[in-house]
Parts: structure tokens; C-alpha cells; sequence
């Protein structure tokens, strides 16, 4: 029987992690608005050409939230706020894995009641291009550890080193978030300055061939 995973957050991570990992799990997507659980429900996801079933639900809907193996947190930073009294309501048991860039989300997850706390950084590019579609933009890895607690990992297929979505345990996870850090720091304004789209830059031959060759 597969884990139940919860994805909360229906943006272009949460619509990529949800797609990657309805291969190793019953996924439900977690989102604030009803418009994007209809769609959900009515017609899947769409990601690289291809339909995939997910269950979908809205982030108030505890019941739900408390019926699944893990909780992965994929809404945006500032967002959180939002979640707290929720995901305070999440049985203290279930793991929750954050994955937001930047530092801020650390304090509010120290209030948190909930016993196993985890934050990951990811790698991947995703671009949303609809309530249910989501296209990769980059190929990458997603890197995570434990504020608090822990899990069984062995419970989970998903995080035994699968290569097409890999998942990559490490106990300096701090560590890894600044590093992220400093990286957004650097692609940000690129990004914003070119007036190009989150991946496009890897995409960029230009950008590359000027880049390798430049002794920044």
C-alpha cells in the first residue's frame, strides 16, 4: 500500500513535487482556493505532457491534512503566517518538511507544537503555467534535514536515492540553506534585469558562453 504524502501549496513547486512524487505515493494537494481544488479534481495534473491523478483539498480541511504520512510545505515564505494555526493543528507525529528559500521561516517554525520538523532546499526549476499545470525548467536535487525529531525513512520509497527526483540527506542543512541563499542572491537580479523567466538562464547559450568565459 502506498504512503499518503501531502503537498501544501499549489503553486510550481508544490505542482512539481506533487507530480514527481505521485510516483511513490497517494498525493493530495493542499490549496487555499476552491477554484484550483476543482481543478484538481476534475482533470489531474498536467505535467511534461503527461496526466497524472492527484487527490486535492483545501488547507483548511484538517481532517485530511491528519491523514497523511508526511506534509511537504511548498508555499512561499511570507505565506506561513497564513498556515501557522493549521499546521498547528497537524497531528504532532506527522512529519513536516518545509522547503522555502531565504531565513525567515526559521523563528515561525520554532513555535510550531509539531514534533518532527524538517527544511530541504531544492534545485529543481518549475514554471505554473495553469491552477493545474506545472513544466520543468531545470533538473536538479533536493537537499533537507531535521530542525527537530525525525522520520523513518525506510517507511518511504522516495527518499532511497531516486535518480530522477532525487532527495539528499544531510545534518548540516543550515548549511545548505545559506548556500541557497547566496545563490538567489546572484540569480535574482539577473533574472530581473534580463527580464527572463525562473530556468531560462540555464537555457541561455548566450548567458553560459559569456559567463564560462568571464573570470568573475
Amino acid at each position: 500500500m502506498k504512503p499518503q504524502i501531502g503537498v501544501i501549496g499549489g503553486g510550481a513547486i508544490g505542482l512539481l513535487f506533487a507530480a514527481n512524487l505521485s510516483e511513490y505515493a497517494e498525493v493530495t494537494v493542499f490549496v487555499r482556493r476552491e477554484e484550483q481544488k476543482r481543478e484538481l479534481q476534475k482533470s489531474g495534473l498536467t505535467y511534461q505532457g503527461r496526466n497524472i491523478m492527484v487527490s486535492a483539498a483545501l488547507t483548511r480541511e484538517i481532517d485530511r491534512l491528519n491523514q497523511q504520512s508526511i506534509l511537504f510545505i511548498t508555499v512561499k515564505s511570507y505565506q506561513l503566517k497564513v498556515l501557522q494555526a493549521e499546521l498547528a493543528k497537524v497531528m504532532p507525529d506527522i512529519p513536516l518538511l518545509f522547503l522555502q528559500n531565504g531565513l525567515g521561516h526559521l523563528k515561525l517554525l520554532e513555535t510550531l507544537p509539531n514534533k518532527n520538523i524538517a527544511i530541504g532546499v531544492t534545485s529543481h526549476g518549475a514554471y505554473k503555467s495553469g491552477d493545474a499545470e506545472v513544466e520543468l525548467r531545470g533538473f536538479g536535487q533536493t537537499v533537507f534535514g531535521f530542525l527537530r525529531g525525525g522520520f523513518d525513512f525506510a517507511k518511504l520509497e522516495l527518499f532511497s536515492g531516486q535518480d530522477h527526483f532525487p532527495f539528499i540527506f544531510t545534518t548540516t542543512i543550515l548549511q545548505a540553506v545559506y548556500q541557497k541563499l547566496i545563490v538567489n542572491v546572484a540569480i535574482n537580479p539577473l533574472t530581473a534585469i534580463l527580464g527572463v523567466k525562473n530556468g531560462e538562464l540555464l537555457e541561455n547559450s548566450y548567458f553560459k558562453k559569456n559567463y564560462a568565459s568571464c573570470n568573475c
